[in-house]
């Protein structure tokens, strides 16, 4: 069935029901503060549609049966018979999702709860409420450990709903427990890479996605992948985990990493890492690597980036707005555009203290891309400055901006799990 219309009035009413669940699982259901919750939910409520007062409606019956001790009996092996079975099997293919978490809350006793968990939280995300698909994965996860389809699914959904701090305390419970499959270990590695990108204790999650990935390599290696969904996207991977060693200043894993990329085909963006790994007295392999790199597919505009991004580590200023203004040339999007004149502020500002270039780029830079927050902070900073320009006053970091410049390739691990089918 269709998702229902995410509304404004759906959204305020099914932040409230979360509220309101998590008061009731601590005993406090009865409390002044449930009973104010209950009030504001009042208004919302007149405003669904009534698909979404369906979906509502079964959210608040499931959300329910997570702390009802009776509807998931610890012990429960499930008997499941085969007669249950085929009919759950045959609703979810169906898609007759009502229906689907229906039979799971008649039939408790007889599935296991593991099962039932798994089902719900895949009914949810396919009727697109991420919020109760969480709560349904978690649960599943109480249930069996290391449950690994439940584990990458709800690091999916905790991303999707920018809950990045709870992703990352699931992730290192995950890596800190059982046995994980070459599945979880592959979008763990890459999702601590996403970790070291967003500054999210930076040094350990390399660390961590270095350990995952060295563990998905060695899981293939003893011919494991036969198993496995993810292992084709290793080599992508590999320039993730790749560039988060750049971000920590780890050259030599970084290089290692785009190594492993390069040999097993991802090479465009392999080559691109590994010039940007390349010292200063490596400049002319560094730029023969950005050549490797555009002949195997790199896009001339990222190319021109990186080489423009290390001519300002190397404080080879001129060089880094000779690239920048040439890569200008090529740009693709205006995300790119932007960070190509974030890379000429930076060079104006550390090479020149050249105030008016450095005030142009950088308005340019936020002016194309409102989300490049590096160029936003040090526009406001030079502005609050009245341009008594000092480039020590701010976000004048060259190794940590440099680093921002990197791209990533264009994936995401946790969008390999198809999302719009039920899976048992």
């Amino acid at each position: 069935m269709q998702a229902p219309a995410r509304s404004t009035a759906f959204e305020e009413y099914l932040d409230l029901l979360i509220q309101l669940d998590a008061l009731m699982r601590e005993g406090q259901g009865d409390s002044e503060q449930a009973d104010r919750i209950r009030d504001l939910m009042d208004a919302p409520w007149y405003k669904l549609t009534g698909v979404e007062h369906a979906v509502i409606s079964e959210a608040s019956a499931d959300l329910y049966t997570i702390w009802d001790t009776d509807f998931y009996p610890r012990g429960n092996t499930g008997a499941f018979d085969s007669m249950l079975r085929a009919e759950v099997g045959r609703l979810a293919a169906e898609g007759q999702i009502f229906e689907l978490l229906d039979v799971l809350r008649k039939f408790n006793k007889q599935i296991d709860p593991y099962i039932v968990a798994m089902f719900r939280a895949d009914a949810y995300r396919v009727l697109d409420v991420p919020t109760v698909a969480i709560e349904f994965y978690s649960l599943a996860l109480s249930f069996e450990s290391p449950a690994n389809r439940a584990a990458i699914l709800l690091l999916e959904g905790l991303q999707l709903l920018n809950r990045e701090d709870k992703a990352l305390e699931v992730a290192r419970k995950l890596i800190s427990g059982g046995k994980l499959s070459l599945d979880l270990q592959v979008v763990l590695a890459q999702l601590f890479s996403d970790f070291v990108q967003s500054d999210m204790d930076a040094i350990q999650s390399c660390q961590f996605a270095i350990k995952c990935f060295r563990e998905s390599k060695e899981a293939t290696a003893r011919g494991q992948s036969k198993y496995s969904e993810l292992t084709a996207y290793l080599p992508k991977v590999a320039v993730s985990v790749a560039n988060a060693c750049l971000r920590v200043g780890d050259k030599t894993s970084a290089r290692e990493h785009s190594e492993f990329a390069i040999e097993k085909g991802f090479a465009s963006w392999g080559y691109a890492v590994r010039a940007a790994c390349r010292e200063m007295s490596e400049w002319n392999s560094s730029v023969a690597d950005l050549k490797l790199g555009i002949d195997h597919g790199l896009e001339w505009d990222i190319a021109f980036e990186i080489a423009s991004a290390d001519e300002v580590e190397k404080k080879n200023y001129q060089n880094a707005i000779d690239l920048a203004t040439r890569g200008l040339k090529y740009v693709s999007t205006s995300a790119v555009e932007s960070r190509f004149h974030l890379t000429l502020a930076m060079a104006y500002a550390l090479g020149f203290h050249a105030v008016a270039s450095v005030q142009y780029h950088l308005s340019e830079a936020a002016r194309l891309d409102p989300n490049n927050t590096t160029a936003v902070e040090l526009l406001q900073n030079v502005r609050d400055s009245k341009l008594e320009f000092d480039p020590r006053q701010g976000n004048w970091n060259v190794e940590s901006s440099r680093n921002r410049h990197i791209p990533s390739p264009p994936f995401h691990s946790l969008r390999m799990v198809p999302s719009t089918q039920l899976v048992a």
